[in-house]
């Protein structure tokens, strides 16, 4: 492990927060990600590389 501090995240980045809850950087602050496709099944929409369609 480093001592280096972290990189400010740039507007617009996203993350996975403690809760388990997507997360988007809006420039000052980390806010919620609502606006997501409810596609079933499935958790949150995502697709990974190398699923089927």
């Amino acid at each position: 492990m480093t001592d280096a501090p972290e990189e400010p995240p740039q507007p617009n980045a996203v993350r996975v927060n403690d809760a388990g809850l997507l997360e988007y950087f809006d420039g000052e602050v980390w806010a919620p990600y609502v606006d997501l496709p409810d596609d079933d099944p499935g958790p949150l929409g995502l697709v990974i590389r190398g699923d089927s369609p």
